[in-house]
Order: structure tokens, then C-alpha cells, then sequence
């Protein structure tokens, strides 16, 4: 399993995402993810919670250590009002385009059936701003420590 470089109070985010293609023993009296693949993540109050392929909610602070929260989540999690939820409970712009979507710089950023769409009014409002010719399935905005 690879090391995340140690920073204070920082998690890298490349390493968690390794962690969820991999899969990785849980810790804190979870099972073991293993090969139950996550195909929905979401960051929120310092923890990501990945729904995995067996509708499973995992959550790790760290990238090292996995927490199964159980449940039959068929749909992608967000994080909506302070809380988890499943992306078709968010009635914010988290759960717009079926939470396939990203907020950074002030702009809402969501993909949907290969089309890109971006508000920048908090929701109220979106603009298609580009169709894919290939299929596009997910956004995401990060920062990265110096």
C-alpha cells in the first residue's frame, strides 16, 4: 500500500483515492473493503464516506484506516447540509446532476450525460458550457499543499 506524505491535519487526496481503487483492510472494528470498489466519494467535517460496489458506506479520516457504516446506499453520496447523504436526498446544488458535481472558486461545477454545466449563483441557476463527444462521469475540484 503506498504512504501519504505526512502533513498536519491534511489528508492527501491522491492517497485516498488509491485507497478506494485498491481497496484496503478498515480499521476502528470495520470489516475489510478488499476489492469492494467505490465508484461514489465524498469529502465533508474532515472524514470522506465512499459508497462501494455492495451499496456500502465506508468512511476513513485518514485513507489508512476504513469504518463500514453500512447500508443500502444504490445511489452516489454527498455531502449535502452538514450530513452524508444519498445524492437523490439533496435538494442543494450537491445533488444536482445525481451529485456529479464540484464546487470551487465561488462556481458549481456538475456533469451529466457527457455535458458540462456551471452555476455561479449557489444553484439557482446553470449553464451548459460544453458537450463531450466521450463519456464523462464525474467532477472534482482539490487543493494541493505546497
Amino acid at each position: 500500500m503506498l504512504a501519504p506524505a505526512r502533513r498536519p491535519q491534511r489528508t492527501s487526496v491522491g492517497f485516498v483515492v488509491a485507497a478506494l481503487l485498491a481497496g484496503c483492510s478498515s480499521g476502528g472494528g470495520g470489516g475489510a473493503r478488499l476489492t469492494d470498489a467505490a465508484r461514489s466519494v465524498a469529502f465533508g467535517n474532515g472524514l470522506w464516506v465512499a459508497r462501494v460496489d455492495s451499496n456500502h458506506w465506508w468512511q476513513t479520516s485518514s485513507g489508512e484506516t476504513w469504518t463500514d457504516l453500512g447500508g443500502a446506499h444504490a445511489d452516489d453520496v454527498v455531502f449535502c447540509d452538514n450530513q452524508f447523504v444519498d445524492a437523490k436526498a439533496c435538494a442543494g446544488p450537491a445533488g444536482h446532476d445525481g451529485g456529479r458535481v464540484a464546487f470551487g472558486a465561488n462556481v458549481w461545477v456538475g456533469i451529466k450525460n457527457g455535458k458540462i454545466e456551471r452555476s455561479q449563483d449557489g444553484g439557482t441557476t446553470w449553464k451548459m458550457v460544453y458537450t463531450a463527444s466521450d463519456a464523462l462521469e464525474d467532477v472534482a475540484f482539490g487543493d494541493v499543499a505546497p
